[in-house]
């Protein structure tokens, strides 16, 4: 079977992929990867030093409906703000906020105004992207 990404372009998306996703209840953050889009021509030995993908892949695992796996994609990262919980303290993302504004898409573990991300990037994981996709496994 192909895995097909869903992409989230508008609020009712949002709704849809959260229902699926169970609201992420009793789920927890087991991957986070970044990739820039630099990189260096090993055949010519030559840099290429600009970013051309700004891309985060989160890969979440659920306790809920027998461990589902949620992977989400946001493309085009103006701002990734990560910050990891504590060894040994649970890193569950119970209902994160997912919202649009200006044109970005926001995922944030606690904060659901734009104006208050900055103000709580000491506690708070969260990203502005301008495109995003999931699947859910």
């Amino acid at each position: 079977m192909m895995n097909v990404y869903i992409n989230i372009e508008n609020t009712e998306d949002i709704k849809m992929f959260k229902e699926k996703a169970s609201y992420f209840n009793d789920s927890v953050l087991k991957e986070i990867h970044y990739e820039s889009g630099s990189t260096r021509d090993h055949a010519s030995n030559s840099l290429h030093p600009f970013d051309t993908l700004a891309v985060v892949k989160m890969i979440f695992e659920s306790h809920c409906n027998k461990g589902k796996i949620i992977e989400l994609i946001f493309e085009h990262i103006e701002r990734l703000n990560l910050v990891p919980t504590p060894l040994y303290y649970d890193s569950l993302f119970e209902n994160p906020s997912i919202f649009f504004c200006e044109n970005f898409i926001y995922f944030s573990r606690y904060e659901n105004d734009v104006l208050k991300l900055d103000e709580s990037s000491c506690e708070n994981t969260w990203l502005k992207a301008k495109n995003a996709k999931y699947i859910i496994k």
